[in-house]
């Protein structure tokens, strides 16, 4: 059986300009991972390696939701293990003054250390969070019943409501 490799949505079309020479391995994700470097959303670990098998740092993926979604501020307050001439201490400022980010404790980020699947939820919740709010009071809950079919899926009325299927989150 040959291997698969998952269902891409489409990008928009990529400046042939910025192509990373190391995305050869994955090829499946090299349109959006240069668009999104040509949106200026992400940078390579070089001007022509991407490195897309490494492990993505806190700083890199604070950096790429600040980019990706427009975050502004003042930069105000810094970590403390985070230096003015870091090349991701302008964001990572942003991303700590809009509260997207609020560190390990101690006034410190860690922002050279590999991220963790709950810290990267955690950041996306706080930038999209308001909208998945937003799209669950708007969704209608309609019952199986309304619909003219509904005697060959159920013999009885099955309805559910957005709270019992989508986890809170709480932070």
């Amino acid at each position: 059986e040959e291997p698969t490799t998952p269902d891409v949505p489409q990008t928009p079309s990529v400046d042939a300009s910025k192509r990373f020479i190391d995305l050869g391995n994955h090829g499946w994700a090299a349109d959006a991972i240069n668009a999104l470097a040509n949106d200026g959303i992400i940078r390579g670990t070089s001007e022509a390696t991407f490195s897309p098998a490494n492990n993505i740092t806190r700083a890199d993926f604070a950096i790429l939701l600040v980019r990706a979604f427009e975050k502004t501020s003042d930069n105000g307050e810094n970590f403390s293990d985070v230096s003015e001439s870091d090349y991701f201490a302008k964001e990572l400022a942003i991303a700590r003054n809009t509260g997207l980010v609020g560190g390990v404790g101690d006034n410190r980020f860690a922002p050279r250390e590999s991220i963790k699947r709950c810290d990267m939820m955690l950041m996306v919740y706080r930038v999209i969070g308001d909208k998945l709010s937003e799209k669950r009071n708007d969704t209608q809950i309609v019952p199986y019943a309304d619909y003219s079919d509904a005697d060959a899926v159920f013999d009885k009325e099955v309805t559910y409501r957005a709270e019992d299927i989508v986890p809170r989150i709480t932070y």
